[in-house]
């Protein structure tokens, strides 16, 4: 084990770490003068005295750290002027290039060839010039060559894109150097650690200190020179580290008023402020070395450093967490992509530890700058000292909530779900068809629903067809069958909320099997059979499908959470015609006043009226018009030549386009005002005009991600599409299609920011909010993302002149006539259907797409949009309502936004709970010269 003394020294270790030599003895110090086409001999200097990090000894007297290399390490040189040559003397052309436009390459990648092996050599007290390196083309016969007498500009950056490759593929890609300018990319989440060094070490005395990751420490150097036999480039750091020591007090309060020690689960530490960005993409310049970073989303504006990772020995951990022991401290490094001019006065550090995240601001004295751009940063000992009654456990977490603040209402919770709940088990015959593809592209959940409920969640969706055996028909997952019935469902719930005397929330939504054939109103469609099934006195019903001690109960957002407990809430959302939010928001709210009752079901069971299936949700996002009348047979004449009877206008009120061109980038969508509002009705026999009841339910599904991937996606020519009704095509009028989605992300980001701020603030007295985060992205590959989804809204049947007439809602899917479609709404009789002109739509489309990138991409921004909002004291005491996740995840090393959203929202329901507090203690570090960042600083704890 590490003495104490070079644990200190050790904080933050090399990864970026190289053996001793002098630096005449490097390449580079003697030169000479070469000759075009020679081989140009690189050495690589790091300014050690000008520290961003701290990889070696610390000499504090001399106000520098040590910074080394370490053998393997990857650079890469850019030169203009230079050839890029094989051994053989021939040019190295790229990708693309022709005889008539040759394109030549001019930058190679280089390694590391004397660098540090062994971590014991890194650390060792004595002060070594151990920062200078040869480099060698990390490709054997490759290298760059001088290109004529005259001078060179060399670029030249640390990591090399190949070090990237396979630890952080989107920092990989992301990484550039085109002449002078680099860019580069910090993600917020910065846990993992190099190849071959553990990812922490344990002092004697229990302290921890987590290596940092050295491939976001960025470096790039910058020289010109006449050909010589030996160059060498110094490197100096453009990114900005921080590494921060935490010291746990934690006490835990008895109920005789003692306080005992409490060791400290410890998931994550997170570094934020409230204004800067601190992350994502960023440029350089080479020449100045200045750093510019855009990125304005509050997203940006944390990094975190999870500490659920694995101990180099074997060392006290506790679920894969690290277990701090009373006393003790742990050191973290995060990097940051900071402006010249952005060095920070303050900056937060959130914690998150025993199943609560707190907050501390950290000030600099005087006004001094407590984080220096591009500098390495010392910020200890912050002192944590939590006084908590209760360390929560996610499984049993309102158990826990129940000891600390049993009065707690249901509307001031913050309930994490999980969309398609079951589908960690998707039945192998309904798959056998499907690629393994597709099969997991439509895979919203990897966890089962007892994995789930130990995540922290509690509130399960399911979708299902319309049967007249309704509880025992299979639940589905985008248009695919799983292995659970929805009474199984809802025993398996039951059972977790029996056996840990908690509450749960099931969610159940209509998913028809096939096109039209499901949607009847009454007592055969979907609403009659839904309120049968919850009403029914049989084996197969609900009331007789629940533990002896789980009871149902209508959700209130006044109960408590004393009370709800054991008690089972069942949100419906049963849509009886169509898949727009429609039969009740699809019209204005003077239709349908009889209606409400095909949705009739036990008082028990709360109803979210006209909350639909259809993954664009149209009129809920404020596409389109509302019909503002009721078709009626006196006075159809009037509606028929276009009297008040409104319809969308069906061009450019949604963000894709149909056409027989091939695919074309649209160049604007309408932007349009969401209203997620939708009326609750607990009762039976209520009239839809006469819910008082309404809910803010933000959910859309499908998602056109940001015009670089949408392009890259390559959506073009589908599969001949139908233009007849119901989707069957025949004869002429089959036709082949191209689609262009213009991105939607922004929108939909926008929409879950709204509905996190409207729950925050709990704002248009709303009964409840559910911030649906689930989703997917519309995909080249995968056909059924792009192709529309057809509405079929059959208003009803109508007789004008003794002539049949269907009249329909609406078929937003309908194109524009350069496909020959007009803009049709009503058809006069079934032999006219040749004539209806229906857009091009596959009964599927949009019901599979890519989840893993969309929720990988969704659950990351507002993870850290969490994080941010915690930071800046948002969250504390506050509700973010029901947040429904795709691809909830029980391991934070392969899915660390999907582990910590739950947990984050989990700890707000504590934050405001008293006796659950951190201790305000100051802590002072030693004075110091600022490079090294040891100054006084003074601790606010917000939380």
């Amino acid at each position: 084990m590490m003495s104490k003394n070079n644990l200190y020294v050790a904080m933050a270790c090399a990864i970026l770490a190289f053996t001793g030599c002098t630096e005449d003895d490097m390449p580079g110090g003697n030169t000479k003068p070469a000759h075009p086409g020679e081989e140009i001999i690189f050495g690589g200097t790091l300014d050690s005295k000008n520290t961003r990090t701290v990889y070696g000894d610390k000499h504090l007297d001399d106000k520098y750290t040590e910074v080394k290399w370490v053998a393997g390490d990857g650079v890469r040189i850019y030169c203009a002027e230079a050839l890029y040559q094989d051994a053989d003397g021939n040019d190295i052309k790229l990708e693309g290039s022709t005889e008539a436009a040759p394109l030549y390459q001019k930058y190679c990648e280089y390694t590391v060839t004397d660098g540090v092996t062994n971590l014991g050599s890194v650390i060792d007290g004595d002060k070594q010039p151990t920062h200078f390196t040869g480099l060698k083309p990390s490709k054997e016969g490759y290298a760059l060559r001088w290109g004529s007498n005259g001078i060179h500009d060399f670029y030249a950056v640390y990591p090399s894109k190949t070090q990237l490759t396979g630890k952080d593929d989107e920092a990989a890609n992301t990484l550039k150097l085109e002449g002078y300018t680099l860019t580069a990319q910090l993600p917020n989440m910065q846990g993992a650690t190099d190849a071959n060094y553990s990812t922490y070490i344990k002092d004697d005395n229990g302290n921890v200190t987590y290596y940092p990751a050295m491939r976001y420490a960025y470096m790039t150097a910058y020289k010109q020179s006449e050909p010589v036999t030996n160059l060498s480039l110094t490197f100096k750091p453009i990114v900005t580290a921080v590494e921060i020591t935490l010291q746990n007090y934690t006490k835990i309060k008895e109920e005789n008023g003692t306080e005992k020690n409490q060791d400290l689960e410890v998931e994550m530490i997170t570094l934020s402020h409230p204004d800067e960005a601190l992350c994502g993409t960023f440029t350089a310049d080479l020449k100045t070395n200045e750093v510019t970073n855009a990125n304005a989303d509050a997203s940006f504006k944390t990094v975190s450093v999870p500490t659920k990772m694995k101990s180099a020995d074997g060392g006290t951990v506790e679920g894969n967490n690290l277990l701090l022991a009373y006393g003790k401290t742990v050191t973290v490094t995060a990097f940051m992509a900071l402006d010249n001019d952005a060095d920070l006065e303050q900056i937060k550090v959130s914690i998150l530890a025993n199943g609560q995240l707190k907050t501390a601001t950290l000030r600099g004295n005087d006004g001094v700058k407590i984080v220096q751009a591009k500098k390495k940063n010392f910020i200890s000992t912050v002192n944590i000292g939590y006084t908590t009654k209760v360390a929560v456990d996610y499984s049993q977490w309102v158990t826990d909530l129940k000891e600390v603040a049993p009065q707690t209402t249901l509307g001031a919770l913050s309930i994490p779900g999980a969309g398609g709940a079951t589908s960690s088990a998707f039945d192998a015959t309904a798959t056998s068809a499907l690629s393994n593809e597709l099969v997991e592209a439509s895979r919203e959940q990897t966890l089962s629903i007892d994995e789930l409920w130990n995540q922290g969640v509690r509130c399960f969706e399911v979708t299902v067809s319309n049967a007249s055996d309704f509880g025992n028909q299979y639940v589905f997952c985008n248009y695919i069958k799983t292995t659970q019935t929805l009474n199984q469902v809802v025993q398996a719930i039951s059972n977790k909320i029996s056996t840990s005397n908690e509450f749960g929330m099931l969610i159940i939504g209509y998913q028809e099997e096939n096109a039209g054939d499901t949607r009847q109103a009454g007592d055969s469609g979907f609403g009659g059979r839904f309120r049968a099934w919850c009403n029914g006195t049989g084996d197969s019903h609900l009331p007789q499908l629940l533990d002896d001690n789980v009871s149902l109960e209508a959700y209130s957002h006044t109960m408590t959470v004393e009370q709800a407990v054991n008690k089972l809430f069942i949100i419906g959302r049963p849509v009886t015609i169509g898949h727009d939010p429609g039969w009740f928001t699809g019209v204005a709210d003077n239709d349908g006043n009889n209606t409400a009752n095909n949705f009739e079901t036990n008082a028990k069971i709360t109803n979210i009226l006209g909350w639909g299936a259809n993954p664009d949700q149209w009129y809920a996002r404020g596409y389109g018009q509302l019909v503002t009348q009721t078709p009626d047979k006196d006075n159809f004449s009037y509606n028929l030549i276009g009297g008040s009877f409104k319809m969308t206008n069906g061009v450019g009120d949604r963000p894709y386009q149909a056409s027989k061109t091939a695919y074309s980038k649209m160049t604007s969508a309408v932007s349009k005002t969401s209203d997620f509002t939708y009326k609750c009705t607990t009762q039976g026999d209520q009239a839809y005009n006469s819910c008082a009841s309404t809910a803010w339910v933000q959910d859309w599904k499908r998602v056109a991600p940001s015009d670089a991937i949408r392009v890259q996606y390559g959506i073009s020519e589908t599969t001949k599409a139908a233009v007849a009704s119901k989707g069957t095509a025949s004869g002429t009028d089959a036709q082949t299609y191209y689609y262009s989605w213009a991105p939607t992300d922004v929108e939909k980001w926008d929409d879950v920011q709204e509905t996190l701020n409207k729950a925050l603030a709990a704002t248009s007295g709303h009964s409840m909010y559910i911030n649906s985060l689930c989703g997917f992205f519309v995909d080249g590959d995968i056909a059924l993302s792009y192709q529309p989804r057809p509405v079929y809204q059959r208003y009803g049947v109508y007789y004008y002149l003794s002539t049949e007439v269907h009249i329909y809602l609406d078929d937003k899917y309908r194109t524009n006539d350069d496909v020959s479609l007009d803009n049709t709404r009503l058809v006069a009789g079934e032999d006219a259907v040749g004539t209806n002109k229906y857009g091009p739509y596959h009964v599927s489309g949009g019901y599979q797409g890519n989840i893993a990138a969309y929720a990988d991409w969704v659950n990351n921004k507002f993870y850290n949009l969490l994080l941010q909002k915690q930071a800046n004291g948002e969250l504390t005491g506050k509700s973010a309502g029901i947040v429904m996740m795709d691809r909830v995840s029980d391991n934070a090393e392969e899915n660390e936004a999907g582990y910590y959203i739950p947990r984050i929202i989990i700890s707000m329901n504590f934050s405001g709970v008293e006796n659950t507090t951190l201790e305000a203690k100051t802590s002072v570090l030693e004075g110091g010269d600022p490079v090294l960042g040891r100054k006084n600083f003074k601790v606010t704890w917000d939380n």
